[in-house]
């Protein structure tokens, strides 16, 4: 098993996204804000890490957008 770590900040809040690799695929979860908001992909993973990245990365802006 492969693990990667990405932090960015957007809009003020802290975003850590971590992408796993399992079984050939990638997978991600990320926190916002050492937890204040918490949430891991559900569907089956991505080919590449990037993708995993990506996909995570919008969802975290997506949830902090809601927030403010």
């Amino acid at each position: 098993m492969q693990t990667l770590k990405k932090r960015f900040e957007y809009k003020g809040h802290a975003v850590a996204i971590t992408t796993t690799r399992a079984t050939g695929t990638w997978r991600w979860r990320f926190e916002i804000d050492e937890q204040l908001v918490f949430a891991e992909q559900l569907q089956p993973g991505h080919r590449l890490e990037a993708a995993a990245v990506t996909e995570a990365a919008a969802e975290a802006r997506h949830r902090i957008d809601k927030l403010t």
